[in-house]
């Protein structure tokens, strides 16, 4: 998302990110680390999962241009 998106988005996920981690109680304090590696993992698997989606995009649209070309 931070990496993609408009940087409006970027900003509220960042600004998201700081609650989450700045109002979380004392158990979830203990499991910060923990929480902010599942956090990365879950962000990996979803850009995972868009990047092909992403390029096939690109190569229709990069096959409507060709044709119009002709």
């Amino acid at each position: 998302m931070v990496s993609y998106g408009s940087e409006e988005v970027a900003e509220k996920a960042i600004m998201i990110l700081k609650d989450v981690f700045t109002n979380l109680g004392p158990r979830l304090l203990a499991n910060q680390v923990i929480i902010c590696y599942l956090f990365s993992i879950l962000c990996t698997d979803c850009q995972l999962c868009f990047i092909p989606l992403i390029v096939m995009i690109k190569d229709i649209f990069a096959y409507i241009a060709l044709l119009e070309i002709c």
